[in-house]
């Protein structure tokens, strides 16, 4: 993953990577990416560290939500309240 960082930051652009766990986006982090798409099973210590870092995970609805019940709207409240919270 590094060295995918490093051929983006030499290219003038930045890696972009699809997780969910607290264990892969801490990884993705020390990598040096500068955006976290889902990581919706990420505890609240990866959230502020992904705070910590100036990112804003994105939260978008996705097949797995949808297969375990969770709607557009519980995502959304979901994000909302990590926001308000000072999560990130």
């Amino acid at each position: 993953m590094k060295a995918a960082v490093q051929a983006a930051n030499d290219g003038g652009t930045y890696v972009s990577v699809h997780v969910y766990s607290s264990a892969a986006i801490p990884r993705a982090l020390d990598a040096g990416v500068k955006s976290i798409e889902h990581g919706h099973l990420a505890d609240e210590a990866t959230i502020k560290l992904i705070g910590e870092k100036g990112l804003k995970p994105y939260l978008g609805d996705g097949p797995l939500l949808s297969s375990v019940g969770c709607s557009p709207e519980d995502n959304l409240h979901t994000f909302v309240e990590v926001y308000l919270n000072g999560l990130i």
